[in-house]
């Protein structure tokens, strides 16, 4: 049985400060990408991302066109050296990154549409405040059962399925408290994560409608290399069902494990991950060892 490769991109969170320098220095096809990134953000995105604190590089609104910078910056090297995966997959933002590496959007293109995603999810937070917490330690059933059992208004909701004992609540700040006392009291991990508002919930909505006219606006190809997307975990090729699913992608929950999954079923067996961490690397190891 002949093993594939998958590319997986990571999302905001695993950006971390000088990230992309080397690559800069010593690669013409990454320099020509963090270029282009300038010109569109307006400033020096390039700087930052050498050089700027961690808070800085937490801000919703360069975080993200930081990481789909950086990412598409390697990804352009892999090619130039004639590296190509069997199939891709994106966590959350990194669908833009994979969108980009299949050639579905150019990089100008995904960019501009980050950018505003990162403007108007910064936004969303300020209107809404909300945060988002790992819970370790629960299975999908049991936690998706504490979410309905603590409201139902859906002020606590699981945003990101990441793996069977890894999951990730999103909800306004006074829920996120007192859900994660609860959880504490239960024997359950909980890890706070530095994120701006509550992401892939319904406290998003008010980000939805302008980046929703911006994608309706933008042409979608048909992909180069199969992708997985996050809102279904399934296989997709074409233009048109891209555009469709990275519209409600914000609002919904990321199912990256069953994502994880198909890509094993398709028999990949080599993942490589296109970013300055290995946030990923390390829940596809989990899967495959659960």
């Amino acid at each position: 049985m002949i093993s594939k490769t998958g590319f997986i991109f990571p999302g905001q969170g695993s950006q971390v400060p000088g990230m992309g320098l080397d690559i800069f220095k010593n690669h013409p096809a990454a320099k020509d990408i963090f270029d282009q990134a300038d010109e569109i953000f307006g400033s020096k995105l390039s700087e930052i991302c050498f050089s700027a604190s961690c808070d800085i590089l937490q801000r919703t609104d360069i975080a993200q066109p930081a990481m789909l910078t950086v990412s598409a910056a390697i990804c352009a090297i892999l090619k130039q050296n004639s590296l190509f995966p069997d199939l891709i997959a994106g966590h959350s933002l990194g669908e833009y990154s994979a969108l980009v590496c299949s050639e579905v959007l150019d990089f100008a293109t995904a960019f501009k549409l980050v950018k505003l995603r990162g403007k108007l999810m910064a936004k969303a937070g300020e209107k809404f405040p909300g945060t988002m917490v790992a819970v370790v330690g629960s299975n999908k059933k049991e936690l998706e059962e504490e979410c309905m059992n603590f409201s139902n208004d859906n002020s606590v909701v699981i945003a990101n399925y990441n793996g069977p004992q890894q999951l990730v609540i999103s909800g306004t700040l006074e829920a996120i408290e007192r859900f994660s006392a609860l959880m504490v009291s239960k024997g359950k991990r909980v890890i706070p994560l530095n994120v701006s508002g509550a992401f892939h919930s319904h406290l998003m909505k008010p980000a939805l409608e302008e980046l929703v006219e911006a994608i309706e606006d933008t042409y979608f190809h048909d992909a180069k290399i199969p992708i997985v997307t996050n809102i279904d975990s399934a296989i997709t090729t074409e233009g048109k069902k891209f555009k469709e699913k990275l519209k409600w992608q914000l609002i919904s929950p990321v199912l990256w494990e069953d994502c994880v999954n198909c890509m094993i079923e398709q028999r990949v067996s080599n993942f490589v991950e296109i970013g300055p961490q290995k946030v990923l690397s390390k829940l596809v190891k989990r899967l495959f060892y659960y």
